[in-house]
């Protein structure tokens, strides 16, 4: 997979700051992951966001949880 090419993580901050819903988000494919050391800085001004980069954040909770559930085909936290 191709990133977008983000390089600064302020551009991060300008770009998702006015989402204030989002739950996820990954920037792997991005050279930005080699030069931001602290993503938990971005996660941390996002209160809804559960997860960044494939890595739980300190606000994760069910909805987090069974999205990778889903992934492994659990359909409940039950079946995890």
């Amino acid at each position: 997979m191709i990133g977008n090419e983000i390089i600064n993580p302020n551009e991060i901050a300008k770009k998702i700051l006015p989402l204030p819903n989002i739950k996820a988000m990954w920037f792997n494919a991005n050279p930005v992951v080699t030069a931001c050391s602290n993503f938990s800085s971005i996660a941390d001004l996002m209160p809804t966001l559960e997860i960044i980069n494939s890595k739980f954040t300190n606000q994760a909770g069910e909805w987090a949880l069974l999205y990778y559930a889903r992934e492994q085909g659990a359909n409940s936290l039950e079946e995890i």
